[in-house]
């Protein structure tokens, strides 16, 4: 009887812990949405910012702020016709929070190769992105490595120095390669 007892305590345990890590993942995870469901403001600023764009693809991201359950932005993965892929973010009300430009890891500043190699020796960089940050406005680098199953970011401001990442909006470490 205890036995049993036990093994209910431990089902509704794990089940406490499942639902609880599902809600905290799935509440940060951008969810596809159509263009019709984006504010006017939103796309008349993304026109506005990127005329070229084409292939959008819109997500919707809400709870992304640890201090605000409600919080929502806008994300638009896009292509300018020039072989460059691109993402954006945006308040609802059409404020930019940033952009992104993808890049190839052999494009990076050398100085910043040389930092990674020599500090993260293990790792492999397999992803880059230059971001333009709008409040503060600001670029940064940012730059995916790997290792095995493990997989870091590193942050670094424009003349190489890496930056904090608790320095940086929560909009941007919740940036994720779409």
């Amino acid at each position: 009887m205890k036995t049993m007892k036990n093994q209910y305590l431990l089902f509704l345990f794990s089940l406490t812990i499942c639902i609880s890590s599902f809600g905290q993942v799935s509440k940060t995870e951008p969810s596809r949405i159509d263009e019709s469901e984006v504010p006017e403001a939103v796309t008349d600023n993304h026109n506005y910012f990127f005329p070229n764009s084409f292939n959008t693809i819109w997500k919707m991201q809400d709870g992304f702020s640890d201090t605000a359950d409600t919080a929502v932005r806008y994300i638009v993965s896009f292509d300018d016709g020039q072989n460059q892929s691109y993402t954006a973010s945006y308040l609802p009300g059409g404020q930019a929070i940033f952009h992104s430009k993808y890049m190839d890891t052999r494009n990076l500043p050398e100085n910043i190769m040389i930092k990674l190699k020599y500090n993260n020796n293990d790792f492999e960089m397999y992803a880059a992105d230059l971001i333009t940050l709008y409040t503060p406005e600001r670029q940064v680098y940012q730059v995916w490595l790997r290792k095995d199953t493990q997989v870091k970011k590193k942050f670094f401001d424009i003349d190489a120095q890496p930056i904090d990442e608790r320095t940086l909006p929560p909009e941007l470490i919740l940036f994720t390669r779409q």
